[in-house]
């Protein structure tokens, strides 16, 4: 269950950074720039990210 949540919320995340939602206010437009700022500029974020892509180890 734990790499099934960890890849729900990696999507998510993935989702609400990289669309814009109709409901979406100008502060929910700022966090969505500022993570995406984040994500271009941090290798530090960009090593995280593609950690959390790839997924969890199986587990037996």
């Amino acid at each position: 269950m734990r790499r099934i949540w960890a890849s729900e919320n990696i999507s998510w995340r993935l989702t609400k950074m990289l669309h814009v939602f109709p409901a979406e206010d100008p502060f929910d437009h700022k966090i969505r720039e500022s993570d995406y700022d984040l994500l271009l500029t941090s290798e530090t974020a960009q090593s995280a990210l593609a950690h959390e892509y790839l997924g969890l180890p199986f587990e037996d």
